[in-house]
């Protein structure tokens, strides 16, 4: 029976602290759904909601910026 290398916690990097800002979708209806950041960063305007939070979460895994909670913010 073969048993698992036993890990050493220490020798990991620490967690980088993020630099980014936080980004939000803003969901004015049809047709007005943006999606933008604090970093500076603002996306197109998109008919469909469901494609203004794609924009959202390819600018955070792209950028490094924080998603916000909840996502889709009603202006």
């Amino acid at each position: 029976m073969a048993t698992a290398p036993l890990l050493d916690i220490g020798a990991h990097a620490p967690v980088p602290v993020n630099t980014g800002g936080i980004v939000a979708v803003h969901n004015l209806g049809f047709g007005r759904s943006t999606a933008s950041c604090s970093c500076g960063w603002a996306g197109r305007r998109r008919h469909l909601k469901a494609a203004a939070e794609q924009d959202a979460w390819v600018h955070a895994m792209r950028d490094g910026c924080d998603v916000s909670c909840p996502l889709v913010l009603a202006w």
